[in-house]
């Protein structure tokens, strides 16, 4: 067997980087199944009172930061451990200059600010 891959096999960060990766990947199911609730509820309410709910939006974009971060880890895009590990995403919404209440059409804009994840693995520095 190549002498690199026996070092591989007993290198311990790499069995745990393993872990969390399994770890974060039974949260990302979580999450899945969390996101498709909000979107039923969202379904629901805008059927009910024509417009979305604000605060389910705005959960809604947390969650879609929160599986962009879920993926990047466990993907090896990037090595800082998402939530419960770092702060939960924020958004930042930001209001129309005018809402016209008669237009149901019109939603409030969220802003998403994504940060690039450039960073090499803690046993490659």
């Amino acid at each position: 067997m190549n002498q690199n891959i026996k070092e591989n096999l007993r290198n311990h960060q790499q069995w745990q980087h393993l872990a969390w990766i399994i770890f974060f990947t039974l949260c990302y199911t979580l999450v899945k199944f969390v996101l498709f609730v909000s979107i039923i509820f969202q379904i629901i309410h805008t059927i009910a009172f024509a417009t979305p709910q604000k605060r389910v939006r705005v959960f809604g974009l947390q969650l879609a930061q929160y599986i962009y971060q879920l993926v990047c880890f466990i993907t090896y895009n990037s090595h800082k451990k998402p939530f419960p590990f770092d702060e939960w995403p924020e958004v930042r919404t930001e209001e129309p200059a005018h809402h016209d209440h008669n237009d149901t059409k019109k939603y409030d804009t969220l802003v998403v600010e994504i940060e690039a994840v450039d960073e090499k693995p803690q046993h490659e520095k």
